[in-house]
């Protein structure tokens, strides 16, 4: 599932931020600054132009701008800034309604402004900053998994500092007895979002479980015994391979509906060599091994 992030001059509450130029451009910055471009669509209204007391930007710019060198600058950009994303079946109503229900069955949405944002849209997800792409994502993997499919390729382009393993989808279907990801996506997406930010530096790994169990609230354990299937050869770069340990797993409590029951959900992960750039390795995001 993709994420559409809306944009048009109708969200903006002041519209005399638009007449400087320096703003267009901030907003044209935060567009080409989204990492995770390949699950997130940049979608402008096909009434963009139209502002929200229902005049056209043309009309606002030529009431409070006299240098008409000046209103030509501003609409040329507008123009550059809007056109390449207009899609013909969304406008500014329907775009609202869109941004504050936050997703249907194909995406979800936000929108977009480094600018203030008018009322109606106070409770949207707003991208203001580079950051907020991630936040809109990690928000998005909890709430709208779609598929274990789905929902391991969306994590390998969202946390960077975690290593996952062609399997897994496999591993993620093990959750609750065969339920999958949709009934724990959000306990699994907390747990792995505190692995991704980890602080690096830190290699003990008893100092290691102890932040995950401080930042997360799971408790994080080593394996008791019978622990040799726990060990994943990796490549390390292109001329070498590793042995991780990967005993060590956060018992995730609950489900989505923040219940008690212990379904045995699991995810065993080890810590990568110091200086990699991936920090940790998740060997089984699942049931109990």
């Amino acid at each position: 599932m993709k994420s559409r992030v809306l944009i048009s001059l109708n969200f903006i509450n002041s519209q005399l931020d638009i007449c400087n130029l320096d703003n267009i451009k901030d907003m044209e910055k935060l567009i080409s600054d989204n990492d995770l471009q390949d699950i997130t669509e940049i979608i402008a209204t096909d009434d963009w132009f139209c502002l929200a007391d229902e005049k056209t930007i043309f009309e606002f710019l030529t009431e409070h701008i006299v240098d008409r060198q000046r209103i030509g600058a501003i609409l040329s950009k507008l123009n550059q800034l809007f056109g390449i994303y207009i899609s013909d079946d969304i406008n500014n109503v329907n775009a609202k309604n869109l941004a504050i229900n936050k997703n249907d069955d194909h995406y979800y949405y936000a929108v977009l402004s480094k600018l203030d944002i008018i009322q109606d849209l106070d409770e949207c997800c707003i991208i203001k900053e580079p950051s907020d792409y991630i936040r809109l994502h990690i928000e998005n993997l909890a709430s709208c998994p779609e598929s274990n499919e789905d929902y391991a390729k969306r994590c390998r382009l969202v946390f960077d500092k975690v290593m996952f393993l062609d399997d897994l989808p496999d591993t993620l279907s093990t959750l609750g007895d065969g339920q999958g990801i949709i009934n724990f996506s959000i306990p699994i997406t907390h747990a792995i979002n505190t692995l991704n930010n980890l602080d690096p530096s830190i290699r003990n790994i008893q100092s290691v479980m102890h932040s995950i169990q401080e930042k997360s609230g799971f408790e994080c354990t080593p394996q008791g015994a019978n622990k040799g299937h726990l060990f994943k050869t990796v490549d390390i770069s292109d001329k070498e391979k590793q042995k991780i340990n990967c005993e060590f797993h956060v018992k995730i409590s609950g489900s989505n509906a923040r219940d008690k029951k212990d379904y045995y959900s699991r995810i065993y992960f080890g810590l990568m060599p110091s200086g990699h750039k991936k920090y940790c390795l998740i060997l089984h995001c699942g049931k109990h091994l």
